[in-house]
């Protein structure tokens, strides 16, 4: 294990609920996790860690990777605590299908029988039934079908397909190729783009490069956002530096160096820092060197709280705090910030609680917090 993710399992099991909810956020979508870092989760959420999410910090790790040994454990869970079946479910989904069919008769009563009978059916398929079944999932999502079950379906296909050496790196450069005719990112070229990052395919990074400029839209940005964090090469890092600043996608781009943890990517980071006076993107890169828990950047961090910064895309000052106490370092305004924190945090729930109620606000929709998040992504 890094000395990195060791750092942030500790603090998911910190009692400063700040330092914790820190940890989820440098943790989603950076594929840093491993296997042992779902049973920090757990260990925190059976402690009753303090926290600041609005139910508990279950609904929050859905993204963590599931083995064998965390199977066992969350099928364990279904029983003892079945007031969080759906937390444990959808974590039990990002188990292989492999070790699902493994436990099978005690997942029938707890998973959607239409699931089952899918995954029954994938080991069964020959190759030609697997790209035939990923077609026909691309055309039902080409066609409207938003169900996110078969999006993953689809991507558990392309997975067997790895497993099985069908798909290898030079498919995954010739379907890089040809996503580059289309105008627009068809839902064949998600599972393409899924498909490179699976198989680390360092080949294809300045394809998907020139995809993520394209701006093929979120769901598109997203997946190649993906991909690239997880090659995660000193190449990528070079490569997104080169287009980080592009005014239509720098969100995508710069989260890419934040969720890549190495040396270069804070570099990188910090050189772009100097190349823009915009006070949005100047907010995004320096939450992003927080989220590399930069200590270079602490000061920089410092200079633009006093300066003001853009509180709509992130709270920096809690980027800041969490910064300084995952670093160990003492500041004199330490408490003051937590306190600072403490009574935005109320402020938030008095004004998201009855908001939520109302107008029920939809997973990909703006957090009414205001944090510039998809809901699903702040305060669901």
């Amino acid at each position: 294990m890094s000395s990195f993710l060791h750092k942030i399992e500790s603090a998911l099991v910190s009692d400063d609920p700040f330092i914790q909810h820190y940890a989820v956020t440098i943790l989603q979508d950076s594929h840093l996790a491993e296997p042992s870092t779902l049973f920090k989760a757990l260990e925190a959420y059976d402690r009753n860690v303090p926290t600041i999410f609005p139910s508990s910090l279950l609904p929050h790790i859905d993204f963590l990777p599931v083995d064998e040994e965390g199977a066992v454990e969350l099928i364990s869970r279904l029983e003892k605590d079945k007031s969080n079946k759906q937390w444990y479910v959808n974590l039990l989904k990002n188990a292989e299908t492999a070790v699902l069919l493994q436990h099978e008769s005690e997942l029938k009563k707890h998973l959607d029988p239409a699931f089952l009978k899918e995954l029954k059916l994938l080991p069964e398929l020959d190759e030609q039934g697997l790209f035939l079944k990923l077609a026909g999932i691309a055309a039902d999502l080409d066609n409207g079908d938003n169900d996110h079950s078969r999006l993953q379906l689809g991507k558990r296909i392309v997975n067997e397909l790895i497993d099985r050496e069908v798909i290898v790196d030079w498919e995954a450069e010739n379907a890089m190729k040809e996503l580059l005719e289309y105008s627009f990112m068809p839902a064949i070229g998600l599972f393409q783009v899924y498909m490179a990052g699976e198989l680390r395919t360092d080949s294809t990074i300045p394809d998907l490069i020139s995809l993520l400029v394209r701006d093929d839209g979120d769901e598109a940005l997203e997946e190649i956002s993906s991909a690239l964090i997880k090659i995660g090469t000193n190449e990528v890092v070079e490569e997104v530096e080169k287009i980080a600043l592009n005014e239509d996608t720098f969100i995508y781009s710069v989260d890419i160096l934040a969720k890549i943890k190495s040396p270069q990517a804070e570099q990188a980071l910090l050189r772009l820092l100097n190349r823009t006076k915009d006070m949005t993107i100047r907010t995004v890169i320096l939450d992003s060197l927080c989220q590399q828990l930069s200590v270079e950047a602490i000061p920089l961090v410092e200079k633009q709280l006093s300066a003001g910064y853009d509180m709509i895309m992130t709270d920096l000052e809690h980027s800041f705090y969490a910064n300084l106490v995952m670093n160990e370092i003492e500041h004199p305004d330490l408490q003051e910030i937590k306190s600072n924190l403490i009574a935005q945090e109320k402020r938030i729930e008095e004004a998201v609680a009855p908001i939520v109620r109302e107008e029920k606000v939809g997973r990909n929709d703006p957090c009414p917090c205001g944090s510039g998040k998809k809901y699903k992504k702040c305060c669901l």
